[in-house]
């Protein structure tokens, strides 16, 4: 008799998955992006804590008490995602839009991604992989802002000789507020990386629109205009920070004057528009990426 041997099983990937590991893979190896996140993280450290508790200490007593309360309560532990998710809408556009447009753009400046397109036929399925690496790591960034925010505020607690709570649901929040928000802003350098080929250009161009225009010009009109204000409840900086005001149900983040944080809808509302504005953006990357060549 003779013996049968078993062929393998091959069991074969889709296009988009093979492209997405090797986008997360690639990324995981690009020195920007680890710049992009260590100089985030690094201004909720210094910023969003050790400026804050510096002032606290050295004015206290000269602040008003309402406010000096709510300085100390917003470093608290139990409050650290809300907190770090309202430092989104101000420190965050720079960081997460450079990142964005740095992932789709970086690759244009030698030509590197005429020869990786080359190789992958499947156009559309290679751009959305390397907009979900983005997500995948803006995902991560979100979990250590919130961790990084946690430890600083127990530390900074405990130098205080205070007591440590946690609250989960407040840690959970403040991750999917963080990962939301900087979505948006990656998704705009994203897109603009795209369209404008240079990561340099794009980022220029959409830091000017979000800080100059969104948050700067428009939000300065609001009030005197009823158009600003009717735009701004349809722009993204501004219903990033209504979303970074929902989070804070207590009121004491809100409460520190943290730039582009406001309450200019609902929350629910800001998730929606900021969905809108990632999903235009990402349509309009596609669609230009499908039709044009690759230099």
């Amino acid at each position: 008799m003779s013996a049968v041997t078993a062929q393998p099983v091959m069991v074969r990937r889709s296009p988009g998955v093979r492209y997405l590991r090797a986008e997360l893979s690639a990324l995981s190896r690009r020195p920007g992006v680890r710049i992009a996140v260590g100089v985030w993280l690094l201004q909720i450290l210094v910023f969003a804590y050790v400026v804050q508790f510096t002032v606290y200490r050295a004015m206290g007593a000269e602040l008003d008490p309402e406010q000096a309360a709510n300085m100390v309560a917003s470093l608290a532990p139990e409050l650290a995602g809300t907190y770090v998710a309202a430092s989104v809408p101000g420190y965050g556009i720079p960081v997460f839009v450079v990142l964005g447009a740095l992932v789709a753009a970086g690759d244009y400046r030698f030509g590197t991604l005429g020869t990786l397109v080359a190789r992958c036929p499947h156009r559309v399925s290679f751009l959305l992989a390397r907009y979900g690496a983005i997500l995948a790591v803006l995902a991560v960034t979100a979990v250590l802002t919130v961790v990084l925010g946690l430890v600083s505020g127990a530390a900074l607690t405990l130098l205080e000789g205070g007591s440590l709570r946690l609250d989960l649901g407040n840690l959970a929040a403040g991750a999917a507020g963080v990962w939301i928000m900087s979505t948006g802003y990656a998704t705009v350098g994203f897109s603009l990386g795209i369209l404008l080929r240079n990561t340099m250009t794009a980022s220029v161009v959409a830091i000017a629109w979000l800080v100059a225009v969104e948050m700067l010009l428009i939000g300065g009109l609001a009030g005197a205009l009823p158009v600003a204000d009717a735009a701004r409840s349809v722009l993204l900086t501004p219903n990033v920070g209504s979303l970074a005001a929902a989070l804070d149900h207590g009121g004491v983040t809100s409460g520190q004057g943290l730039p582009g944080v406001g309450a200019v809808t609902d929350g629910w509302v800001a998730v929606l528009i900021i969905l809108v504005w990632t999903v235009v953006g990402l349509a309009l990357a596609v669609r230009a990426f499908q039709r044009r060549d690759v230099l």
